[in-house]
């Protein structure tokens, strides 16, 4: 062939393989199922072949996350509840203490 005044040679171009697609297709991020989108959640991995499957999925995720928050907040708040209630019939427990000590000291006194 000659190109601008210059022969070149003809390019021999390798036909294509499996392992050069297999290849390619790792190079794009694609599984051989030919799952683009793979959920980078720790531990899951899970592939997807559209990205709105994906998002879909991760959706899933948040939401037990959330979820698992919410229960150790609700744990939390019902101790504190607990532990109110507990210093304020302690609190009682002490006035009625007093008084009592109160008590016995004026019945001493007037012995």
């Amino acid at each position: 062939a000659v190109e601008n005044g210059v022969a070149r040679a003809p390019v021999k171009v390798p036909a294509r393989t499996a392992s050069m697609e297999a290849a390619q297709a790792a190079a794009l991020g694609i599984t051989e199922s030919g799952h683009s989108h793979i959920c980078t959640w720790p531990d899951c991995g899970k592939g997807f072949v559209s990205r709105w499957a994906l998002e879909r999925h991760m959706h899933n995720h948040q939401a037990a996350e959330a979820e698992a928050e919410d229960a150790d907040s609700f744990v939390e708040r019902r101790l504190r509840e607990r532990l109110k209630s507990v210093e304020v019939a302690l609190d009682k427990t002490r006035e009625r203490l007093a008084h009592s000590q109160r008590q016995e000291e004026q019945a001493e006194a007037e012995l």
